[in-house]
């Protein structure tokens, strides 16, 4: 069987801020001002961390993938394409077609 394989693409931090908004009310029910500044800091912190995260691989023109198959050794692994699809467990199947007026 060959199953196609599809790539998720979205903002990642801006999915996570906008998720974090939508519950905020109810997460932060009970919490007297302190509280409330520490959770809005907290937040803030995290966010701040996977910007910073995606920036630095954009930075080197490399497109992050996450999975958390990645041994506990290496903080991070470089792969191409094949490799990435090979790493996900996918099979690799490629047509290449002439281009127009190559023969």
């Amino acid at each position: 069987m060959n199953e196609e394989k599809l790539f998720v693409v979205c903002n990642i931090p801006k999915s996570l801020e906008k998720q974090l908004k939508d519950i905020r009310e109810q997460c932060t029910d009970n919490m007297n001002k302190d509280n409330l500044d520490g959770y809005d800091y907290a937040v803030q912190t995290v966010l701040s961390l996977i910007k910073q995260i995606i920036h630095s691989a954009e930075m080197d023109d490399e497109t992050l993938v996450h999975s958390d198959r990645i041994s506990d050794e290496h903080e991070l692994e470089e792969f191409d394409l094949h490799g990435l699809l090979e790493f996900l467990g996918c099979r690799v199947v490629a047509q290449f077609s002439e281009r127009e007026g190559e023969e």
